[in-house]
């Protein structure tokens, strides 16, 4: 589907383990998804995980008949990683195989161009992206909370920090915001492993309370 159509069903999941029967995707398939969203550990290979690990555990979910049926039909797949695909359990900065995780993530999952931002920017893997135009227009936010985020804590939120940089916050915002002229019906999802709900929908008051804490915290 091109940005300019409306998206009318998305579909997603997480916590993969690609050792396990996965006849799940093919009742996905019946509701007859237009894109597919990953929003965490999409596989568990051990942890930690060095590069040949993380790529036998690609392999083998990729052969699985009923995820291929699942690609087949959806016309995007996107997401972002949480701690074991990103190849350490509650991993975050300190893991020395973050880089390796994301490059793999976005060759294996995502099949990313090569010159994608995603690849090289500061912070990791996260983007954006909107489907259709006002009024009916869907705006993905998807957050990398493991790339720059501090050694694991309980509670996570909170405890520990999760920005990459100063004012990363209001360039979220930003992306928010953007494209969204006033007194229409966008939506914004916004998507990650670590705010509860797990999978929230929220829009700008909601992220920009939770960013306000974290900045906070970063300060």
């Amino acid at each position: 589907m091109s940005r300019a159509e409306p998206l009318r069903r998305l579909a997603f999941g997480s916590c993969r383990k690609q050792t396990y029967n996965q006849s799940i995707f093919s009742s996905i398939v019946a509701e007859r998804p237009e894109v597919w969203l990953w929003t965490g550990d999409a596989i568990y290979p051990t942890a930690p995980s060095d590069a040949e690990e993380i790529r036998e555990a690609y392999a083998l979910a990729g052969k699985d008949k009923d995820e291929k049926a699942l690609l087949s039909a959806v016309h995007t797949v996107e997401g972002v990683y949480d701690d074991h695909d990103f190849g350490e359990n509650d991993g975050g900065r300190n893991n020395p195989n973050r880089d390796l995780a994301r490059r793999l993530f976005l060759d294996e999952v995502l099949h990313e161009p090569l010159d994608s931002a995603r690849r090289s920017q500061p912070g990791g893997l996260y983007a954006a992206r909107t489907f259709g135009s006002p009024p009916h227009q869907v705006k993905l936010l998807m957050l990398d909370l493991r790339y720059a985020r501090d050694d694991h804590a309980v509670p996570s939120l909170g405890a520990s920090r999760w920005l990459p940089k100063p004012g990363y916050c209001a360039a979220l915002l930003r992306l928010l915001s953007s494209g969204a002229p006033a007194k229409t019906r966008t939506r914004t999802v916004c998507f990650h492993p670590r705010l509860e709900p797990q999978t929230a929908v929220c829009g700008g008051v909601v992220l920009s309370a939770r960013c306000g804490e974290a900045a906070r915290r970063r300060d």
